[in-house]
């Protein structure tokens, strides 16, 4: 999903609207130009939705791992549960998805004042876009304890955007160590230039 008042990576909060309008109000969406044009931004492409939605994608995968090895029997890393619960929370992979967006920056080492220029170029397919996510879901999962706590029944829209800040600060400090995975990261993302 791209949302408008979210900058598609950008302003995080807007995800939890979004995420409540759209399943709870779905058609609403495509049938109400005003709802549509709040959610989807004009400048976006289609290089741009498939660096979006591979990010998404590739959450998804990675909790359907975590999920897959817990059925195996094979005994999970108390960081794996936590990660798992944190998985099991409703929202829970479009909030990891939002802190990710939000932590871009120092993900690239660089300022990206506009999110809809981000993309991995035209030429790749969805599937190796989601790949390229993969070191950056790797480095940043440890974190989602920082966005969950396990007391929670579920996450609350107040305090989200405390959890997603604190996740970016997270990053930021650890950023020095993961620069590596990170750089590799950065040298496969496009900045297209709106005109």
């Amino acid at each position: 999903f791209v949302f408008r008042n979210t900058r598609c990576l950008g302003d995080e909060m807007a995800i939890k609207d979004a995420v409540s309008r759209i399943n709870n109000k779905k058609t609403g969406i495509w049938t109400n130009d005003a709802t549509y044009l709040r959610y989807f931004h004009t400048q976006t492409t289609g290089a741009h939705l498939v660096f979006a939605f591979s990010l998404l994608r590739a959450v998804e995968a990675t909790k359907t791992s975590l999920y897959q090895k817990s059925k195996t029997g094979v005994a999970l890393k108390q960081t794996e549960q936590t990660q798992l619960q944190f998985f099991r929370s409703p929202g829970a992979i479009f909030v990891l998805v939002a802190a990710i967006a939000k932590s871009l920056e120092t993900i690239l080492d660089q300022a990206v004042p506009d999110r809809f220029s981000l993309s991995f170029g035209t030429k790749i397919t969805p599937k190796k876009a989601i790949d390229r996510w993969d070191p950056v879901i790797f480095v940043t999962l440890p974190f989602t304890n920082s966005l969950f706590d396990s007391s929670d029944t579920g996450m609350r829209s107040q305090d989200i955007e405390a959890r997603i800040t604190r996740f970016a600060n997270m990053v930021e400090a650890t950023a020095t160590p993961n620069r590596i995975d990170f750089s590799r990261f950065a040298k496969q993302v496009k900045h297209a230039k709106f005109t």
